[in-house]
């Protein structure tokens, strides 16, 4: 996030020409960068973790212990969702000491980061437990995750897009998480 940043937000932001609601184009993509690291954490660590105890075969001590299923897959969400909220502040906390960043309302940006980092945390134990190997565990944030998150607003204003791919991108759902952070 901090090379996007510097890369997008430095260099590129000074000669895009782009005016949004008085918001400088560095400060733009902050939520956006914030967003895709959150999502893209909590998914990871719940279906890596489910897939490394497939992979390094101790998932039998995970299914032998005296717990539900729904408190083993809890276990793993509240991982995510602390990887993820973790990750989330830090790079709040790095983007505004390099940029001036700051956060409006930290309760709802917090409860955000928190509900996103749950929904990809369960996602994520979904498709570890499903998951053969490593590479199917990373389809889903390679093919579908990231393209959704670049097409979510992240380095442009969807006011900035045709009429039909604007109504494409109301529909993603990443979309309207972005934009909520």
């Amino acid at each position: 996030s901090g090379l996007y940043v510097i890369i997008f937000g430095h260099a590129l932001g000074t000669r895009i020409r782009f005016d949004f609601n008085n918001v400088e184009y560095i400060h733009f993509i902050i939520p956006g960068l914030t967003m895709m690291a959150v999502i893209n954490q909590s998914y990871a660590n719940s279906s890596s973790s489910i897939m490394q105890a497939k992979y390094l075969k101790f998932i039998e001590d995970y299914l032998i212990a005296p717990v539900s299923g729904f408190e083993l897959s809890m276990s793993f969400i509240i991982g995510a969702i602390l990887r993820g909220v973790i990750n989330g502040v830090l790079i709040v906390i790095t983007c505004a000491l390099l940029t001036g960043f700051t956060i409006d309302n930290y309760m709802l940006s917090l409860f955000l980061l928190v509900v996103v980092s749950c929904a990809f945390g369960a996602i994520g134990v979904i498709v570890g437990i499903i998951a053969k190997t490593w590479d199917s565990v990373g389809v889903l944030g390679t093919f579908v995750f990231m393209p959704l998150s670049m097409l979510g607003g992240v380095f442009w204003s969807i006011d900035m897009l045709p009429e039909s791919w604007r109504f494409v991108t109301l529909l993603n759902p990443l979309y309207w998480m972005i934009n909520g952070l």
